[in-house]
């Protein structure tokens, strides 16, 4: 098979072209040709465009967001190359499909499969009848490994300045509650949108779930009372992901549990002289630091029915995670044995773990161990593409049994 994959460029968020690297190479390793493309470089670009549209040799193709379905060039023209074209395309979303830097799910493609990280997602999309028309598959990102064994890593961990990491930036300057009618909300909504947020601070779960449980204690079951709150959601999104990020580093520190942020943002907050601010840095740098670290500590970025890549990278390099909850993590590891999940009621007890595991190497490497054997046989890369032909395959077979009836 063909497969062109869309690496997008060094100058996007950094974790999107070693991602979508790691998933090119997955795919070269099953023996399928890759063809990638680097979206900096526009002879790249054209050669990608003439493969799908001029040669037709490309089987499917892959890119993160909206990446390869769109292109302004220099000379002014606009191409959107899959409007017309029955070669798969699959776009993988990065975040939840209301952030607004996450885009794809909106664009035009003839036969577009999308992949989503949170299981709401699909209600998400059912409910305000977006991307209709369109395949969807949920599937969390694969974790990196550093290509260490474990006995490599114990040794790496033992002489390392890291004991506690949490990376994430900073999502938002929206410290402050919403004042909803600064953006449009009426009065009478605020009280709903209050009680949205209110939940997303007591429970894990995603913004999705907390919505529809609002609303139903309601009696507002009906698609158009969730249609009218989503529009809310960026707004919502912006202020979780910033208060769910700052709650887990002031209940550490309050612990008095060291810890190592990294991330952009922090610098400007109340984090300050109290932790070790490391700022962002590069996606492979940061695979280095997981791999050195002891615990990594993580928040879902309200994936609370999905998970964020960084749980697997730490568990491939022989890391513990202690993570916010999550049903999928909850139903693929063993809390208290392959990881430990805390959430927003019991955080401070859950958290209390960490010291006890930081002064005992042989349980700390038992737990580690059993994390990463299983996240090595179901959450890497390799993994992600198999997961991603199979479903190719089944709608290549699809298209074809459809053909036949006509």
């Amino acid at each position: 098979m063909n497969i062109l994959v869309w690496l997008g460029n060094r100058n996007m968020h950094p974790a999107i072209y070693p991602n979508m690297k790691s998933l090119a190479e997955a795919f070269a390793l099953m023996g399928h040709q890759v063809i990638t493309c680097d979206t900096a470089n526009e002879g790249e670009i054209l050669a990608a465009i003439s493969l799908l549209r001029d040669e037709k040799i490309i089987d499917l193709s892959i890119g993160a967001n909206a990446m390869g379905m769109k292109f302004i060039l220099d000379a002014g023209e606009t191409w959107e190359i899959y409007k017309d074209l029955d070669t798969l395309h699959i776009s993988i979303l990065l975040d939840e499909p209301f952030n607004p830097a996450c885009n794809g799910y909106q664009h035009i493609a003839k036969r577009h499969l999308l992949t989503y990280l949170e299981r709401t997602d699909k209600d998400f999309f059912s409910r305000m009848q977006i991307a209709e028309g369109k395949y969807k598959l949920f599937m969390p990102l694969g974790g990196t490994g550093s290509g260490r064994s474990l006995e490599e890593l114990w040794e790496h961990k033992r002489n390392s300045p890291y004991d506690v990491v949490f990376s994430a930036g900073k999502f938002s300057l929206c410290r402050d509650w919403p004042d909803w009618t600064e953006y449009g909300a009426s009065p009478a909504m605020t009280g709903i949108l209050d009680d949205v947020l209110s939940l997303l601070q007591q429970e894990p779960v995603s913004i999705t779930e907390a919505a529809h449980k609002v609303l139903t204690s309601r009696n507002m079951e009906e698609n158009v009372y969730f249609c009218v709150v989503a529009s809310f959601f960026p707004l919502v999104l912006a202020y979780i992901k910033d208060w769910r990020r700052r709650r887990v580093l002031e209940e550490l520190l309050a612990a008095g549990i060291a810890v190592d942020i990294f991330g952009d943002g922090w610098e400007k907050g109340d984090f300050s002289g109290k932790a070790k601010l490391h700022g962002r840095v590069p996606y492979e740098e940061m695979v280095e630091v997981t791999a050195q670290a002891k615990i990594v500590v993580n928040d879902e970025a309200c994936f609370n029915n999905g998970a964020h890549d960084r749980v697997f990278t730490a568990m491939l390099n022989g890391a513990v995670v202690v993570s916010e909850y999550s049903t999928y993590l909850a139903e693929e590891f063993a809390d208290g044995q392959d990881l430990f999940l805390f959430d927003w009621r019991h955080i401070r007890e859950q958290l209390q773990v960490i010291p006890k595991l930081l002064r005992d190497d042989g349980l700390r490497e038992k737990i580690a161990a059993g994390a990463y054997a299983k996240a090595a046989q179901r959450h890497t890369w390799q993994q992600r593409a198999k997961r991603l032909l199979e479903a190719a395959e089944m709608l290549e077979f699809k298209r074809k049994l459809e053909a036949g009836k006509s």
